[in-house]
């Protein structure tokens, strides 16, 4: 599929934007997170853990496929290392979020990155160096995957927050693990039952991957905000310079996504500069993708951009315990003061 990949889904909430929706699924709601999404109220971990134990954050980054990236299979350029390069610059988001190497796990396809790309050569380094040191198995495979899930669930309790990204190419019913054969498929049910075993105060769940807006309305995990950057039933994109996932972690940090200034960057925040950055992106290579991308024996595909079938149009599902008002960074900004009503 190239670079043609996939991302989340979401429907209409009363108090948020319309691509987002809350998980109907009965479950107990925190009251702070529910006065969050009432009145607009960011809320870190430690405003809802009041007793003042330790927040961790553990994160899990899965680049599960390099097909496309290099070799035979590559036609264009601009395709080449774009997963991993966007699962790098995730991981490079997490770090400045306070995110330990000791508490994240990276896995790449068959385990074999381009370490010599220069585009983010500071973080490929530092990836290499925390990650891809042979402490651990950094092969994509799903035992491997399945191996570290379990793993975070032993060690994620209801005072951390868990972050999970994946990108690969996708359908609406399955991910691609390339390191488990070509087409070897992670199953919305197999990922429901390795993730619901962990149960964060605040979760995370990013998938860049083919009609997974799709895939994941399939998913019930309460404590998660699941995002992703194309809508249920298209294809997505993603290059040397552009991921959804990417976008998204990148302004988790960036003062500019902080709408209200108010120094707490919120999921939404993040979420909705994204959005406007993805668009962005798209407008500036449509020329480029429909006069001079060489599709190669990929052909077919670029009858899918001429038609409008490729989306970077993000959609969240917002768990019935979560809210989309959670801040992970705080840029230490004096807030500007707000006019009273």
């Amino acid at each position: 599929m190239k670079s043609l990949y996939a991302i989340a889904a979401g429907a209409a909430l009363a108090l948020l934007p319309a691509s987002v929706k809350v998980n109907d699924f009965e479950t107990e709601v925190l009251d702070a997170t529910e006065n969050a999404e009432l009145h607009g109220m960011p809320l870190s971990m430690n405003e809802l853990q009041p007793n003042g134990n330790e927040v961790t954050k553990y994160a899990f980054v899965v680049v599960a496929s390099g097909r496309g990236e290099r070799g035979a299979d590559l036609s264009d350029p601009i395709d080449k290392n774009f997963f991993w390069l966007g699962g790098v610059r995730v991981y490079d988001s997490l770090r400045e979020m306070g995110f330990q190497p000791e508490n994240i796990r990276f896995l790449y396809s068959t385990g074999d990155p381009d370490f010599t790309d220069t585009l983010e050569a500071r973080a490929i380094q530092m990836v290499k160096e925390e990650q891809f040191n042979g402490t651990y198995d950094n092969k994509a495979t799903e035992a491997n995957i399945n191996l570290h899930l379990r793993r975070f669930a032993g060690l994620v309790d209801s005072n951390d927050i868990f972050a999970m990204y994946i990108g690969t190419h996708g359908a609406p019913s399955f991910l691609e693990l390339e390191a488990d054969g070509y087409f070897s498929a992670w199953t919305a049910r197999e990922v429901q039952e390795s993730v619901d075993k962990i149960n964060p105060g605040f979760g995370i769940l990013y998938s860049d991957a083919c009609h997974s807006g799709a895939f994941i309305a399939q998913l019930n995990l309460p404590e998660y905000v699941a995002i992703s950057t194309t809508g249920s039933h298209t294809y997505g994109w993603g290059d040397r310079y552009f991921s959804g996932g990417s976008y998204f972690f990148q302004n988790m940090t960036d003062g500019e996504a902080d709408a209200n200034v108010d120094g707490k960057i919120t999921v939404m925040e993040a979420y909705n500069r994204a959005q406007s950055e993805a668009t962005a992106h798209m407008q500036r290579i449509d020329n480029y993708l429909h006069y001079t991308y060489n599709w190669g024996s990929f052909g077919g595909y670029e009858s899918e951009v001429v038609t409008g079938k490729i989306s970077v149009q993000q959609e969240m599902v917002v768990g019935s315990s979560a809210s989309a008002d959670f801040y992970i960074y705080d840029t230490n900004m004096t807030p500007i003061p707000q006019p009273t009503q």
